[in-house]
């Protein structure tokens, strides 16, 4: 078989199979490419064969090869969705030759014509519902992690990976708690672009502009984890699906969609159950799917629907604190924000704290109005006295140029910050000259 060949499509494949075989097919080779005459061919599915197509569907793109673990199940299961045209190995064989699909099922894909194929239709879901906020949104905490990169970037080891005590480190900094809440966020970050490797160090862009999450099942480490999220995206649709009773459908129609174990076991509830609860929160605090809580977490997911935005800005307290809930301020501001403000603690409502360390990072970024930038989102203005602070911290964070082999002119008639020029040309034949060496008088 040549992989040149797949371009053909299913209906090629199909006509390429072994006379036998072909007589017993439920539909001629140019029927397998239209979506309708498939549509009937699942209504003729026995139930077996019928929740092994939804558990295909539910573990692998279409188009691609089967995961392992169903090699096995379509040897004994699959020759109905083999006869339907549904199943069909990746790639046609060579001119001339003929095949007999059953010998074909370690490179087998679910048919790309199925696109649009309704999975599990007698799952209840509701229209009704709000969505809950997440516990904490990763995408807000990617642009935390940014800034506290940016302050100070760590070294990467040679794997280019962060070193556990340096990602321990920073956890610290961020105010400790559940590590996975970092780590996710780090993930976040680097996914997005608001963390980059350069010259062996990691560093943070909290103002950039983060890109798209395209990819979130690789943002996570545990195989079984990602297999229940890659599901959940799947499964999901626009009107809201409790969490319990999928676990229970995939459990009693489709386990193997998950896990290589067949039909109902006992440990589910210990395992896969706890792989699909820890996905949907996963998934909900990376944005990518909306979702109903409770005090135990998740309950019900649909895809993201538009919602409305919360005020925009944040409450400024006379004691330097700054509190805003996510998605109060565009990205880049709130990149800015976590700079000069560095994070203190919060989840659903996050609190920062003005800093004179973070005031001059804001300075040396190239800012200078911070006062009227706190002004204009500000929703209880700027008090006095955190303007007052803002003055003093600006003043002391005074900018140093050094010179080297240069001459420098003093005028002390000239105002402020217009004392001291670097001579162009020859020194004036008046000027009193003074030569530094080592330390100056």
């Amino acid at each position: 078989m040549t992989d040149g060949d797949a371009s053909r499509g299913a209906a090629a494949v199909v006509a390429a199979y072994a006379p036998a075989v072909r007589a017993r097919m439920w539909l001629e080779p140019e029927a397998v490419e239209d979506a309708a005459q498939l549509r009937t061919a699942v209504g003729r599915l026995g139930p077996v064969s019928r929740d092994l197509l939804d558990a295909l569907l539910l573990a692998a793109p279409l188009g691609q090869v089967l995961p392992e673990r169903f090699r096995d199940e379509v040897d004994e299961d699959g020759e109905e969705l083999l006869l339907a045209g549904l199943l069909v190995p990746r790639s046609a064989p060579a001119a001339g030759a003929t095949i007999d699909p059953r010998y074909y099922t370690a490179v087998c894909r679910v048919n790309p014509a199925l696109r649009g194929h309704v999975l599990a239709p007698d799952l209840a879901r509701s229209a009704e519902g709000t969505a809950s906020p997440p516990a904490h949104d990763a995408r807000w905490d990617a642009v935390i992690v940014a800034a506290a990169l940016e302050d100070e970037p760590p070294r990467l080891a040679r794997s280019g990976a962060l070193r556990k005590d340096d990602l321990a480190r920073l956890c610290r900094r961020l105010g400790g708690g559940d590590p996975a809440r970092w780590e996710l966020a780090l993930a976040v970050a680097q996914a997005t672009g608001l963390a980059r490797p350069a010259g062996g160090m990691l560093h943070g862009f909290p103002e950039s502009k983060p890109r798209p999450l395209t990819t979130p099942v690789g943002l996570i480490p545990d195989p079984g984890v990602a297999a229940a999220a890659a599901v959940l995206l799947r499964i999901a649709d626009d009107r809201w699906l409790g969490l319990d009773a999928l676990s229970d459908w995939l459990c009693r129609r489709a386990p193997q969609a998950i896990t290589a174990r067949r039909g109902r076991r006992p440990k589910w509830a210990a395992r896969e159950a706890l792989w699909l609860r820890a996905a949907a929160q996963l998934l909900h605090r990376v944005g990518v799917l909306d979702a109903q809580r409770d005090a135990e977490g998740v309950v019900a997911l649909r895809r993201p629907q538009p919602r409305p935005s919360p005020p925009p800005g944040f409450l400024l307290t006379p004691d330097r604190e700054l509190m805003l809930p996510p998605g109060a301020l565009p990205g880049p501001d709130y990149g800015r924000l976590c700079r000069f403000a560095p994070y203190v603690d919060g989840d659903v409502l996050y609190r920062h704290r003005l800093t004179r360390e973070g005031v001059a990072a804001d300075l040396g970024s190239g800012h200078d109005e911070l006062e009227a930038w706190l002004r204009a989102r500000s929703q209880t203005g700027l008090p006095s006295v955190v303007a007052q602070a803002i003055r003093g911290w600006i003043a002391a964070a005074s900018r140093v140029t050094l010179f080297s082999g240069v001459t420098v002119l003093e005028d002390p008639e000239a105002p402020p910050g217009q004392r001291f020029t670097v001579a162009a040309r020859g020194v004036p034949a008046e000027a009193r000259e003074r030569a530094y060496r080592g330390q100056a008088p």
